[in-house]
């Protein structure tokens, strides 16, 4: 993974829950999301967006799952599937919010762009 797809991944987790955003992003321009958005078309608003989505669901679920809630990158993982906010987070865990931002949140990143993009190989 590089930089672009780290960022990439990072703007993407930020529209988690607009499709809308989300069918326009780069990665929904990636071709095995178009392939994978064929049979929605005509079917969901926004197909891409739709498999973008799912797809970065899906990478969560697996962070959150694999670290468990104890762990703090878990913690953000499950925060991100339910609209918790990163400072709800960081109080529980009793750190500093941009301690949060800064460190944790770039751990979810790698985290999930690992499995994102291993289903894009799988996929090829």
């Amino acid at each position: 993974m590089n930089s672009h797809e780290l960022n990439m991944i990072r703007e993407a987790l930020w529209h988690l829950g607009d499709r809308f955003w989300l069918d326009e992003c780069p990665l929904a321009a990636l071709p095995w999301i178009i392939e994978a958005a064929r049979p929605y078309h005509g079917v969901k608003v926004c197909p891409e967006g739709f498999v973008v989505q799912q797809e970065l669901t899906s990478a969560l679920k697996v962070v959150a799952t694999d670290l468990g809630p104890s762990s703090i990158v878990g913690a953000l993982a499950l925060a991100r599937l339910s609209g918790t906010t990163n400072a709800s987070v960081a109080r529980r865990f009793g750190i500093r919010e941009e301690t949060i931002s800064r460190t944790y949140m770039s751990r979810l990143v790698v985290a999930v762009a690992r499995f994102f993009f291993k289903r894009r190989d799988l996929a090829a």
